[in-house]
């Protein structure tokens, strides 16, 4: 099968490891070497059992546009997996949260291929895809090459198993489609350091303890997903004039200070609505056929948080229509968070049928103990660069789930006041119509001179120049 291409500028050795077409002879896996945090994107082509099923499936390409995809999912639940995580179902009043959609659903995809007949089909109906999941997975990692190539973004997946494990020739080749890299050791709680090191060498050094001793005391598989993104904003933020503690609203209407990027007299994509106001800020890519962006939603005032998440989630179209705008001045925040969280419930929520027996895993029956996710965000001057992983957690046999006690940490923005309030805004990363990372938070910045501020998402509140063409 085809490996995820490395960048020629990666001089170092790959460490030595089994892929999923090599099982038959597993060897315990050495301590990973360290190589630089450079980005390694997918395959161009998907592996040659995915071709074959998408052959065989789909004869024209045409046809196979047509049909339901999972990035079409990873649109139809992003921001209701959101809202689940940000704790908008709870209170108007949450933390700052940010996550992969796109890391969630691939993991569950690995874990779908494991699953009987019947929660199979269940999975694959949640996944938005009839039939043919891995020819889907496959093609996914074909559509993201053209920013893999220029080292935008990548996608990562791995199963790491304990040496009592055999994992079942059907699913090794299922997991083909995958790209998926192996690796079997004598105990995972034992090479937790190796797991984290897999995690931390395919998100650019950001996530370096996902998982511990502890959560996997009684797992003998873990399904892995790590995704990365690195962009330069196709009109940069010049750093002089970043202002470090410009005044920045909250929604509960308390003040505080917030690092501001400014660009003047830029054209800047927005779109409006009667709820919210919209900006597309575009990287630079090689053409104009893979584009990148980060798209940011701003609540009209009166409009909260947790409605307009409500509202983006109920929404079917394909988003906003942006138009390019001449602005005096158009003012982000520049940030960074993350956030670590159990999956297990809030996948239920959404109606994935997790719990239960994954008998085509090999080796007796199996369950699902926890689902893990961690993701980081940074937004500067240059451009933004996001990371996440996911990971499944099985065991042989039924086992008390292990709770990790720092799964539900969020991390909020540093700034010289208070730091239990968060600061930067909701937005999404576009990616070739894939919402790839989605961040969330409670605050809304509020202008009361104009529908639409010159600075968009800077609290200033000033009358539009003459070349302004905001909305008013």
């Amino acid at each position: 099968m085809d490996l995820p291409r490395r960048s020629k500028r990666l001089a170092r050795k790959d460490p030595v490891i089994e892929t999923a077409s090599s099982w038959d002879t597993p060897v315990p896996a050495p301590r990973l070497q360290q190589i630089p945090h450079q980005l390694s994107g997918p395959s161009s082509a998907p592996g040659k059992h995915a071709q074959q099923l998408v052959e065989q499936r789909y004869q024209e390409k045409d046809e196979l546009a047509t049909c339901p995809s999972i990035t079409q999912t990873t649109q139809n639940i992003e921001w209701s997996l959101l809202q689940r995580v940000a704790g908008f179902q709870h209170a108007d009043q949450v933390e700052a949260s940010v996550l992969s959609p796109i890391s969630v659903l691939i993991a569950v995809a690995m874990l779908a291929g494991a699953a009987d007949s019947h929660r199979r089909s269940q999975l694959q109906q949640k996944l938005g895809v009839a039939e043919g999941l891995e020819a889907h997975v496959s093609l996914l990692h074909a559509d993201l090459a053209p920013l893999a190539k220029q080292d935008i973004i990548s996608l990562a997946n791995a199963v790491f198993v304990d040496q009592s494990v055999e994992i079942a020739t059907k699913y090794k080749k299922y997991l083909e489609a995958f790209q998926a890299q192996s690796w079997q050791f004598p105990s995972l709680a034992d090479s937790v350091k190796d797991i984290n090191s897999w995690i931390s060498q395919n998100t650019l050094g950001r996530i370096t303890d996902l998982l511990s001793s502890r959560a996997l005391r009684k797992c003998h598989v873990v399904l892995a997903n790590a995704t990365a993104f690195r962009g330069t904003w196709k009109t940069k933020f010049n750093r002089d004039n970043t202002v470090l503690e410009h005044p920045f609203h909250l929604e509960n209407g308390s003040i505080r200070a917030a690092e501001m990027m400014f660009l003047y007299k830029e054209y800047v994509e927005t779109a409006s609505s009667s709820n919210y106001t919209a900006v597309r800020v575009p990287y630079a890519t090689e053409s104009d056929s893979s584009p990148a962006a980060l798209v940011a939603w701003l609540p009209n005032p009166g409009i909260t948080i947790r409605s307009l998440v409500e509202q983006l989630s109920t929404t079917k179209s394909d988003g906003p229509s942006f138009r390019r705008r001449k602005l005096s001045k158009f003012g982000f925040p520049k940030f960074e968070t993350r956030s670590k969280v159990s999956l297990m419930d809030e996948l239920a929520g959404l109606g994935f049928p997790i719990k239960g027996n994954y008998p085509e895993m090999g080796s007796g029956p199996t369950e699902v103990t926890a689902i893990s996710h961690e993701a980081s965000i940074k937004v500067d001057e240059e451009g933004a660069e996001a990371t996440a992983a996911t990971v499944v957690m099985v065991a042989r046999k039924r086992s008390t789930v292990v709770s990790e006690e720092v799964l539900d940490e969020k991390r909020s923005v540093p700034t010289a006041q208070n730091n239990t309030e968060p600061t930067p805004p909701t937005y999404n990363l576009d990616l070739t119509n894939s919402s790839t990372f989605l961040y969330g938070f409670p605050s809304r910045a509020v202008n009361t001179t104009t529908g639409m501020s010159p600075d968009l998402i800077n609290l200033q509140a000033e009358q539009p120049s003459e070349d302004d063409d905001a909305v008013t």
